[in-house]
């Protein structure tokens, strides 16, 4: 079963909801690869005509989740389980070393 490309107004989730889910299908299903940024806030309210607080929300579920990372200055990222500390902790990050 494919996921909505949108947010159904009269959906009984709230908007929030649905774009976590969207999101989420398509870091699932490869369309985004680890350490991959994922659209800006500004771009995600665009695309799915929402305001910036359910993007944010959405974007808090995932984080909560472990789905995806908010790098502050960077962007936000499909989360790699696989690296400790996630982009975070990169050496650009840290400093250099």
């Amino acid at each position: 079963m494919n996921a909505p490309q949108h947010i159904d107004p009269n959906s009984r989730d709230h908007p929030y909801q649905q774009l976590a889910r969207l999101l989420r299908h398509r870091i699932e299903n490869g369309d985004l690869k680890k350490m991959e940024r994922l659209p800006s806030i500004a771009e995600l309210t665009r695309e799915y005509k929402l305001s910036v607080g359910p993007v944010r929300r959405a974007l808090a579920l995932l984080v909560a989740d472990n789905v995806i990372e908010i790098v502050p200055q960077r962007g936000t990222f499909k989360a790699d389980p696989t690296r400790p500390g996630g982009p975070s902790q990169s050496p650009a990050r840290r400093g250099g070393s």
